[in-house]
């Protein structure tokens, strides 16, 4: 694991795959601004020293991206919080057909969920200023889509953008074991986080959109409020 993976990871007792995604070398002589955005996943066993711990490291605004069963099912903890504000948006809501693969689904949701993707984005430009934690149940797919956005967003080269999304299977491997023990066989390659499906995602965006600024302006935002998204996660590099 290199030295600034080990600086991403935000260890907690109840979560596995929280990161920040600060530090990432950016166009130019920039970096992805520390404690901005943190992606995660399921927050339903966080403990009172993980709540404490995240707001201590600046956590202002939780984004819960999962279905309204998923919420019910699972609690997210850190929303509770009266220090955080919480914010649900049901990514995936508008999706009607799942595609064979994962890189698949991932495009299908760029074309049918715009208007919930549009509604993560606004809630990130109107808090220029704030640390957003952003989740799903796993913290790989609906996360790993809107992290692979912000990232390219601000020049990230896409090898550490596909990186940033691959090390997910070491963070949740007993997590996909388990779930791959639970369902069907069928279900089985929607479980990973393997390199080729963000990379038919950024493609997408690269060759539909002319990538992440491209996209958000085709899902309703002007260039002004791409730019100050864009400004919002940059920093010079020390």
């Amino acid at each position: 694991m290199d030295k600034l993976i080990k600086e991403q990871m935000i260890s907690l007792e109840g979560a596995y795959n929280v990161r920040d995604l600060g530090g990432f070398k950016c166009s130019g002589n920039n970096v992805s601004k520390w404690k901005r955005f943190i992606r995660a996943d399921g927050l339903d066993n966080l403990t009172e020293n993980d709540i404490k711990k995240l707001i201590e490291y600046g956590v202002k605004i939780d984004i819960d991206l999962r279905s309204n069963e998923e919420c019910q099912s699972w609690n997210d903890n850190l929303g509770d919080s009266d220090q955080i504000k919480y914010e649900h948006v049901h990514l995936l809501k508008g999706l009607r057909s799942y595609p064979d693969t994962l890189g698949g689904l991932y495009v299908e949701s760029l074309k049918t969920c715009r208007k919930y993707f549009y509604e993560v984005f606004k809630i990130m430009i109107e808090n220029i200023d704030k640390g957003i934690l952003f989740h799903c149940s796993a913290g790989k797919d609906r996360t790993g889509m809107i992290a692979a956005i912000l990232l390219m967003l601000v020049g990230v080269k896409k090898e550490e953008i596909i990186k940033n999304y691959t090390l997910s299977m070491s963070n949740l491997n007993p997590i996909i074991n388990k779930f791959s023990y639970e369902n069907d066989e069928s279900l089985k390659d929607f479980l990973g986080a393997e390199a080729e499906h963000i990379t038919t995602f950024l493609d997408y965006l690269e060759n539909d959109h002319n990538g992440a600024e491209g996209y958000l302006e085709f899902i309703g935002f002007s260039e002004e409020e791409t730019e100050i998204l864009k400004s919002s996660f940059l920093e010079k590099e020390k």
